[in-house]
């Protein structure tokens, strides 16, 4: 048994070293798409004829979230200055995921050297493994539910495919939803549950005498839940990982907003009804990003489902050589999103069903 124990360690450690090269250039051109990405959806809005004509159209109403529920508001400006509004929002995102919690090159020189988990303290290194992986679990449950015959199509946006730049228009509504449904499914009720918490915390803290947990904690709680519980002497995901950094209290408001946020897809949103389930798994990675690293976490994966892939389709219809870089970078996605999705499984199945090793008897 220790022959094959070992034998099975050395081909582990055979392709981990086949391995590790290939996933370091996949995991640096996908950030490096991130990017591109960024580029492309101001060259689309502000270089084409319909982008500059499509700008200069007025809003006149925005959607809101709060708790679960879509309300219309007015304002008073172009879809240009909307867009830029946005784009901004995601560039402040980007920067932060840089700086947060670790410098992304000390995480980068961690990886470089092999350190694959230690790397992930920084979001920005981290975002293509979550990324990937919530992109095959979706991809796996859409097929399946298909399969049974439950449709998952949409989402139908008012206009979708008719009207003048309604492709524009489309882009903008979705690109627009990262930051508004971030903030009414994630920072409203689970950070405010957050502050809550810490807020009874430092009550108790302060009637035992016990330090920690400043007022400077309860301001950081919305923003970064996890530096404002470790500040305050709690679990946190940076010191004790997803599943024991996450109090079960957590796990509840967690699972409940992303339950309505399956719900705001179907059937009160305008998806097919299988989308409820993949939805409300994708609430579940939003959540637990959000706890883990920050506000901006969340609307960064967001980001990446609603933004990322529709602007390099957009942007290829008008610019036509950019069609060989959305194949590229939808099959670079899904090889590493296959390959994070086997290496989760595999690790999960292998720590369930591993049988700890009998000692060899003392020898006298």
């Amino acid at each position: 048994m220790r022959s094959v124990s070992m034998a099975s360690s050395g081909v582990e450690e055979n392709l981990k070293r086949l391995l590790g090269p290939l996933l370091l250039v996949l995991i640096f051109f996908l950030i490096a798409s991130y990017f591109v990405a960024m580029v492309l959806g101001p060259l689309v809005f502000f270089s084409t004829a319909d982008g500059l004509a499509v700008s200069k159209t007025p809003i006149q109403r925005l959607p809101f979230v709060f708790l679960g529920v879509y309300v219309d508001v007015g304002v008073s400006m172009s879809v240009g200055m909307l867009f830029l509004s946005i784009w901004f929002v995601f560039l402040v995102c980007f920067f932060v995921a840089s700086v947060v919690r670790e410098d992304v090159f000390v995480s980068f020189e961690k990886l470089r050297s092999g350190a694959m988990v230690a790397s992930f303290r920084n979001y920005l290194l981290f975002m293509p493994v979550v990324a990937g992986f919530s992109f095959m679990s979706t991809l796996f449950i859409d097929l399946f539910l298909e399969m049974l015959g439950i449709p998952v199509e949409g989402p139908k946006i008012p206009g979708d495919g008719t009207g003048e730049f309604w492709e524009l228009r489309r882009f903008l509504s979705i690109s627009y939803a990262p930051i508004v449904e971030e903030i009414g499914f994630r920072l409203i009720p689970v950070g405010v549950f957050i502050v809550v918490y810490l807020f009874l915390v430092r009550r108790r803290n302060a009637a035992s005498q016990a330090g920690g947990c400043s007022r400077r904690s309860l301001v950081l709680a919305l923003n970064f839940p996890d530096k404002a519980k470790k500040d305050c002497g709690l679990r946190s995901v940076d010191g004790f990982g997803f599943l024991r950094g996450i109090s079960g209290g957590e796990w509840v408001v967690i699972l409940l907003t992303s339950v309505v946020f399956g719900l705001a897809h179907f059937p009160f949103g305008s998806w097919g009804p299988g989308k409820f389930l993949s939805a409300a798994v994708v609430g579940v990675f939003l959540g637990v990003v959000y706890l883990a690293y920050g506000f901006f976490a969340p609307i960064l994966l967001h980001w990446f489902f609603n933004y990322y892939f529709n602007v390099f389709s957009l942007a290829s219809s008008y610019f036509w050589r950019l069609s060989g870089v959305l194949f590229l970078v939808f099959f670079a996605n899904l090889l590493f999103g296959l390959f994070v999705f086997v290496a989760v499984v595999y690790t999960f199945v292998r720590r369930v069903w591993r049988k700890p090793e009998s000692k060899p008897p003392d020898v006298l």
